[in-house]
């Protein structure tokens, strides 16, 4: 299984970037238009009446790139507000260039 981290420093509280992260229609809009990275496709995002914040509430993607149709469906699997959310894919995903997979995101405050 490949794994890939990366850390970086926000001058916001934990709270806040909980916030911004905990809210998928904003954390995937880089999807949900016309970009070249989707080959001039786009997806489209619903979620179940959970709205991708609580654990075991869903997350759908549908579109198409470069008419090839994709999908996938997400479960938020953690969620510990404001230090840490992990979601990952259920059932058979669509997709192009990967398959299922995890993402997650630990938050921690730094002194000042």
């Amino acid at each position: 299984m490949e794994h890939y981290e990366e850390s970086i420093v926000v001058p916001l509280t934990p709270e806040k970037v909980f916030e911004i992260i905990d809210d998928h229609k904003t954390l995937a809009a880089h999807m949900n238009k016309t970009s070249l990275m989707m080959a001039g496709g786009a997806m489209k995002t619903t979620m179940d009446g959970g709205h991708g914040k609580q654990v075991g509430s869903h997350i759908k993607m549908e579109g198409q790139v470069l008419g090839i149709k994709i999908f996938l469906d997400e479960v938020v699997t953690k969620r510990k507000p404001p230090y840490a959310k992990e979601w990952q894919t259920v059932g058979d995903p669509q997709l192009i260039v990967v398959g299922q997979y995890s993402m997650g995101i630990n938050i921690s405050a730094e002194a000042n």
